[in-house]
């Protein structure tokens, strides 16, 4: 997922010292990137992979990573979640695929990035793989949900920077062939 190596790449500096969650963690890449340089992580994802997820901390050898559930489309779960734990960096790689999942991932997001006032989320999609519809559709709801701030585009990557009334943002990478 290019998505995911793009953002592994640009984490250094942004995960400084951060609690940083991942979102749709997959096989973990951006977050256990990411845990080079934070203080803690969180990788989650659906609970039949999980597995992976597991496997990928335990050859990674990497003692400050946490696995966990989160279903984005189980409401409860999710107040649950952000209830126990503050993140400073949400990471969120190639999650940006299905029309259904826009908008309980957009909620999510909110609960994420409300978890404390310094919070920023990093979403990156791959429009190379012809969602399309699914990538103008979150960038709609996310412009709806968030005020835009700036817009860069830097040779195959578009970044938006989307702001919420609080100080957070996400930053958007998409690939663009």
């Amino acid at each position: 997922w290019d998505g995911a190596v793009r953002l592994a790449l640009d984490i250094k500096q942004k995960a400084r010292g951060k609690n940083v969650l991942e979102l749709g963690s997959g096989t973990g890449l951006t977050g256990l990137t990411a845990a080079n340089y934070a203080h803690s992580v969180v990788l989650t994802d659906l609970s039949h992979r999980l597995k992976s997820l597991y496997a990928s901390v335990q050859l990674n050898h990497s003692s400050i990573v946490e696995v966990k559930e989160l279903d984005w489309c189980n409401d409860q779960a999710g107040v649950d979640f952000f209830q126990q734990t503050q993140f400073d960096l949400i990471l969120c790689a190639d999650c940006i695929y299905d029309l259904v999942l826009l908008d309980p991932l957009l909620r999510t997001l909110r609960r994420a990035l409300s978890s404390t006032k310094k919070a920023i989320a990093l979403v990156t999609y791959d429009t190379s793989i012809g969602r399309n519809l699914a990538y103008q559709g979150f960038q709609d709801r996310a412009q709806r949900s968030f005020r835009v701030c700036s817009w860069l585009r830097t040779g195959r990557i578009h970044c938006w920077q989307l702001e919420d009334p609080l100080p957070t943002c996400i930053l958007l990478y998409g690939f663009v062939e």
